[in-house]
């Protein structure tokens, strides 16, 4: 009886380092992607992310083209290829995605 309760404590024990292995394996693999990620830091580049985050069937951001204030950063964010133009509809790219959920993450846990 002694036997097999050291046995399932050992089991146990390994399964427990394994999955603390793992874990932080996959923190620290989000963290390296993280920061590959282009940086934005412009509140009007910012917003305009935001005005996208939830938007699947893309978005006009009229108020936005039309503005001297926002139209440079418009721009700047489809040149660098975070968000895109279909039709007069602007959508976030893959990375423009990640980049937007990185800058909420950050904000969030500051609150």
């Amino acid at each position: 009886m002694i036997l097999n309760v050291s046995v399932i404590g050992l089991v146990v024990a390994i399964v427990g380092l394994f999955i603390a292995i793992v874990q932080t394996w996959i923190s620290l693999r989000q963290y390296l992607e993280s920061k590959k990620l282009p940086v934005v830091t412009e509140e009007q580049e910012l917003r305009i992310l935001r005005a996208l985050v939830t938007e699947t069937r893309g978005r006009a951001l009229n108020t936005y083209k039309s503005s001297p204030y926002y139209r440079p950063a418009l721009d700047s964010l489809k040149e660098r290829g975070l968000i895109r133009q279909k039709g007069d509809k602007y959508y976030l790219t893959d990375i423009g995605e990640k980049v937007v959920r990185k800058h909420l993450a950050d904000f969030l846990k500051r609150k």
